[in-house]
């Protein structure tokens, strides 16, 4: 199956997505989804603290995997890595940010990610040293199978917070025998 035209057809809709397509209405500012991502994207690049991260884990779902496509293969599930970001946490405590990643991936060849990333964040204890935060991240990735072409990765995302570490983690949904992957990595907020 040739996923080119798919791939291409996300990246122009990503695109479009990120450009900030124009919407009609009495105020723009609050009624435009794509300026207020645009604002918080700024936001986050211009005045957040420094993040770095550490990918530590890839786990591929085996119940969406043929037994024989497993024994086929030997997928990576350690995917070597680092990256950096910014972030700030919102008037809401919610935390947003834009990151840059690079990883091995399950194929152990070379992946680089970057995105935006937003969690809902709930705080336990009144010193709030931890929290749970729930979220997506609207991404763009590359990968060897496909040139390194430019592929849109929206996913959804949550995390587990004490002070200024957190456990990350992002499911990769897919068709039967590929993707299906919760990859996991640590973000240490340098605040």
């Amino acid at each position: 199956m040739n996923r080119y035209p798919v791939a291409l057809s996300l990246a122009l809709f990503f695109l479009a997505f990120a450009t900030g397509v124009e919407a009609k209405g009495e105020n723009d500012e609050k009624s435009n989804p794509f300026k207020i991502l645009s604002k918080r994207i700024a936001q986050a690049w211009e005045s957040g603290d420094y993040d770095l991260y550490l990918p530590v884990h890839t786990w591929h779902n085996r119940l969406m995997y043929d037994s024989s496509h497993i024994k086929q293969r030997d997928y990576n599930e350690r995917p070597w890595g680092f990256g950096f970001g910014r972030s700030f946490l919102d008037e809401d405590g919610d935390s947003q940010g834009v990151y840059l990643m690079g990883f091995m991936d399950s194929n152990n060849r070379f992946q680089p990610i970057a995105g935006y990333n937003y969690f809902k964040n709930w705080y336990f204890g009144e010193s709030k040293d931890w929290s749970a935060g729930l979220g997506y991240t609207l991404s763009v990735t590359a990968r060897h199978e496909y040139n390194y072409i430019p592929i849109p990765l929206p996913l959804p995302i949550f995390s587990v917070r004490y002070r200024q570490v957190a456990v990350q983690s992002a499911y990769v949904p897919s068709t039967r025998n590929s993707g299906n992957v919760l990859f996991t990595w640590l973000r240490w907020h340098m605040e």
